[in-house]
């Protein structure tokens, strides 16, 4: 744990992508050009979020099980598009054009949360406005590696796209000792970045073809403040200190309710999405969880109905059911979970 030395660099909001996509973005580039940022600090940074936290190494095995199972989904989703609808009027678009929807799908694709926002950090030169619009191939080329062809679920891995500084980094992780907590930040990090990309990819293309792009259903987040550890309760406390100081005691506690209702306000905008069906939770419903995840590892597993939960359990959701992950199992899970190819949409 002492190897890793945590640092901070001001990332761009990711409320910015596409409140000012262009300024946003600019921030962006220069900041990857500026070699300021790397893979490495983006590990350092979970291990320092994780390695607070009583249950981290679960969490991260948890979070990298969702990831992966959404993003191996995606994957099999954009397996449906028909290329040849992109493929010549991209290439005889102008690059002024291909450079303004370029734009649209990286501000669209980083403002879907926050980590693919600040993991934009892992795709180095991959996703900038010059690299996706200047050489029209780059585009269709990487619309060609994710597509699967028939859409078979069995096909469906987790792609790695190169770049130098991304594959100095797994190079360099390879040589490190064995930590389980370590594999499972590195194991997010490899599904964000291709996440990222895939998103990037799609909303470029379907900005460009003029076809709308489906909401993005974000799940909320059920965090407790039950296995805080006295590490960070006592940084709250010194955050509210700081605080009271800098803006005084009525400021602040106002503040600090602004801060609960704009969360609460984030949180009811959000719906929950049945595990099984993919279905979203509507207004009116509430879906039910999975009270052995809750109960055993507050692991929030939806289910829209009783037929959903039982449709799911032995084909997928058996293998993690109350158990903690690790990066091997985890995986596995993931991709007994993927479902047959549909029209993109969902997450």
């Amino acid at each position: 744990m002492a190897e890793y030395i945590a640092y901070t660099v001001e990332l761009p909001k990711t409320q910015d992508a596409l409140e000012k996509p262009e300024e946003w973005n600019k921030q962006w580039e220069t900041l990857v050009s500026s070699k300021r940022l790397s893979p490495a600090l983006s590990l350092e940074n979970g291990w320092q979020q994780y390695s607070l936290k009583a249950n981290g190494l679960s969490l991260s095995a948890d979070l990298y099980f969702e990831l992966l199972s959404s993003t191996l989904d995606l994957r099999l989703r954009l397996s449906v598009f028909t290329l040849q609808h992109l493929d010549a009027k991209w290439m005889a678009a102008s690059v002024a054009t291909r450079r303004t929807h370029a734009l649209v799908g990286i501000s669209e694709a980083c403002s879907v949360a926050r980590n693919l926002n600040d993991s934009r950090m892992l795709t180095g030169d991959i996703l900038t406005l010059n690299h996706l619009s200047l050489d029209g191939k780059i585009l269709i080329d990487l619309w060609k590696s994710i597509i699967i062809p028939n859409g078979d679920p069995a096909a469906a891995t987790l792609q790695s796209f190169p770049g130098k500084s991304w594959e100095a980094f797994l190079k360099s992780e390879e040589n490190r000792p064995s930590n389980k907590l370590r594999e499972n930040i590195l194991g997010e990090m490899k599904v964000l970045r291709t996440k990222l990309i895939y998103y990037v990819v799609w909303f470029t293309s379907y900005s460009f073809l003029g076809i709308p792009r489906p909401p993005i259903m974000v799940r909320k987040n059920h965090g407790t403040t039950r296995n805080r550890t006295d590490a960070q309760k006592e940084w709250s406390k010194l955050e509210k200190e700081l605080r009271k100081m800098s803006l005084g005691n009525a400021t602040a506690k106002q503040i600090c309710r602004e801060d609960r209702a704009a969360v609460l306000d984030r949180m009811n905008g959000r719906r929950e999405q049945c595990q099984h069906c993919l279905r979203g939770q509507l207004p009116e419903e509430k879906f039910q969880r999975c009270g052995r995840c809750w109960d055993k590892l507050q692991r929030s597993v939806y289910y829209c109905s009783k037929d959903c939960q039982v449709a799911a359990y032995k084909p997928t959701h058996k293998a993690i059911c109350g158990k903690v992950l690790d990066v091997k199992t985890a995986t596995a899970a993931a991709a007994s979970s993927v479902s047959p190819a549909k029209a993109p949409g969902g997450r």
